[in-house]
């Protein structure tokens, strides 16, 4: 999708950062054509009349570009408007007149801290538009440019660029915003940045010259990659900033450019020799991204021989990203992640874990230790151990049928099954087996269900133990059996009777849940969307929105059996959870609607 406008006043389309209001842009940028009524018509109708006739006539007096500057002053009282639509109109027919109408810079400034997202969005592309009358609006658009929504983000990146900002202004305020920001603040900011791609290299250039915006400036660019490439000599120069966090930021940023890295290999190899600790973990990352480059191999060799268990293991994987096919290399990284899961730091086990799923080792060979891995007493390790069986695929499911039949290993043996899905169909007979037993936990009762149906179709001969279940004293129990029978689909037609039970159920989640496995298990049955669907519109007036968004997205599943309901989607369009607008939109789609 195009993503920004860059001159209003240009027939060509310059689109290249503000995905979020481009489709409202266009309606500004299109060539103009014949109007209806004159500018001095237009301008008393935009404070006069309805809301409606008042946002036809700006979209008309936009029209007329820089010749609709007489109607100014009436637009600078519009976006004082109460409502959000006219503000919106507003900035957007001045951003169409452009340098004409820079009366209004103070006042889209201040619209800069509108409540409504898209005044504030629209309000920095009207400055963006203006020209060297908004320079005052820089410093104001710099804070902007760390608002919370992506739309306006862009929109500030567009204008601050169309601004053309000297460097001597945009910098020491670049510097003051990321000092005052807040870090949940700042990472958003920085990615819409580098959506910008290549467009923002330039002030990048400058900001990596910047001894304080140099960091930040670091992370960005190593988030554009390869068309940043421009950067690289710069961004090298880093290797020798007296910040060891610069230093470290500077070699991730050389890995993520890739290829194009290859001529400062030197350097890097210099900091894995040489640097400290961390330094020599990022290096070793570093060499693995860029690839074969002379000196690379030889440095991670030596590396591999290290004290420091951490180092061996990241460059152990290094040289498996440089060598794939090299049965030798391969069976080194093995041994040594292996002793990396041994090992007594969480940290250093988890990424033993996540490393012998990245480079897909052989099951056998690395199997046992993952599962000796899944006794650890850390969450966090035994995260990783069952991430790194689940990346094992089928190979895995033999261990992890043996692990259900041990009382402290079953809870971790289902989650590996739930992440491997149908690949683990073959272990549905074992898990049935352990829940006919009884005496487990609601938690893995749970779990166990979730499992069966990430299995989907191929749990069917779990289809007994999960309609039992749909009569656990847990809730969550009787949730998941139902989210698992509809997984399966129709090989879970003897559920339907039980299910049937549940549509009229006080529990609104259970009812919902039945509705919806169901429609799961009998696609196309009108009888059950006759069931199912009245149900499902008095859901959408549900005042828990996980409830309306459920509802919305189960009426999808049926259809254009679900056509007599398209009117209380459409209306779920305009609802205030967000949730719940996409999955009405959604189910719009799938129904024809």
């Amino acid at each position: 999708m195009p993503s920004s406008i860059r001159n209003a006043r240009r027939p060509r389309l310059a689109l290249t950062a503000l995905t979020g209001i481009c489709v409202g842009l266009l309606a500004v940028c299109l060539p103009a054509g014949p109007a209806r009524a004159d500018v001095t018509e237009l301008t008393p109708r935009i404070n006069a009349g309805d809301a409606n006739s008042r946002i036809r006539a700006m979209d008309e007096l936009a029209t007329f570009r820089d010749k609709a500057a007489p109607a100014v002053p009436e637009l600078i009282q519009a976006l004082g408007d109460e409502n959000a639509d006219i503000r919106v109109r507003a900035a957007r027919t001045l951003a169409a007149i452009g340098p004409g109408a820079s009366a209004a810079v103070p006042v889209l400034t201040k619209g800069l801290s509108d409540e409504q997202a898209m005044v504030r969005a629209y309000a920095a592309f009207a400055l963006g538009e203006m020209g060297d009358a908004s320079k005052p609006a820089v410093p104001d658009l710099a804070k902007a440019a760390l608002d919370p929504d992506p739309t306006v983000r862009r929109a500030v990146v567009a204008a601050l660029r169309d601004l053309k900002v000297s460097r001597e202004v945009s910098i020491p305020l670049f510097v003051k915003v990321l000092e005052d920001a807040e870090p949940q603040n700042l990472m958003p900011a920085l990615h819409t940045l580098a959506e910008s791609g290549k467009q923002a290299v330039p002030f990048l250039a400058d900001a990596l010259q910047h001894e304080k915006a140099c960091y930040w400036a670091c992370i960005v660019a190593g988030e554009i990659g390869p068309d940043a490439k421009e950067l690289i000599p710069l961004v090298a120069k880093m290797l020798t900033h007296q910040e060891p966090e610069c230093r470290l930021q500077a070699l991730v940023t050389l890995g993520r450019m890739g290829a194009e890295s290859k001529s400062v290999v030197p350097q890097i190899v210099a900091q894995l020799e040489q640097g400290a600790p961390g330094l020599k973990y990022a290096a070793a990352y570093a060499l693995a991204e860029i690839g074969d480059a002379p000196g690379a191999t030889a440095a991670l060799q030596k590396a591999v021989q290290s004290d420091d268990l951490f180092l061996r293991m990241v460059s152990a994987w290094a040289l498996v990203r440089l060598n794939p096919q090299d049965d030798a290399t391969n069976k080194q990284a093995v041994a040594v992640l292996i002793e990396g899961l041994k090992s007594k730091d969480k940290q250093t086990i988890a990424m033993a874990a996540r490393t012998l799923a990245a480079i897909q080792a052989p099951s056998e060979d690395v199997a046992p230790a993952l599962v000796e891995a899944l006794q650890n007493a850390d969450p966090y390790v035994i995260d990783q151990a069952v991430r790194a069986l689940a990346a094992l695929g089928k190979e895995a499911v033999p261990r992890v049928k043996r692990g259900l039949q041990n009382d402290k290993l079953r809870i971790h043996a289902v989650a590996v099954l739930r992440l491997v899905g149908k690949d683990a169909a073959d272990a549905v007979p074992d898990l049935v087996e352990v829940l006919e037993k009884g005496g487990l936990t609601p938690e893995f009762r749970r779990e166990a269900n979730f499992a069966l149906g990430a299995v989907g179709p191929g749990a069917a001969p779990a289809v007994g133990v999960l309609i039992k279940a749909l009569d656990d004293p847990g809730q969550e129990v009787q949730y998941s059996a139902c989210y698992a029978l509809g997984q399966i689909g129709p090989e879970a037609r003897a559920a339907n009777l039980r299910l049937s039970k549940n549509v009229d159920s006080q529990d609104e989640f259970l009812k919902l849940g039945s509705v919806w496995a169901l429609v799961k298990i009998n696609p196309g049955n009108p009888r059950v969307a006759e069931v199912a669907g009245p149900r499902l519109s008095a859901a959408l007036q549900n005042e828990q929105p996980h409830i309306r968004a459920e509802a919305a997205r189960t009426l999808g599943e049926l259809g254009t059996l679900a056509r007599p309901y398209l009117s209380q989607l459409q209306r779920a369009l305009q609802d205030e959870s967000e949730e719940v607008k996409v999955a009405a939109a959604e189910a719009l789609t799938k129904i024809g609607g």
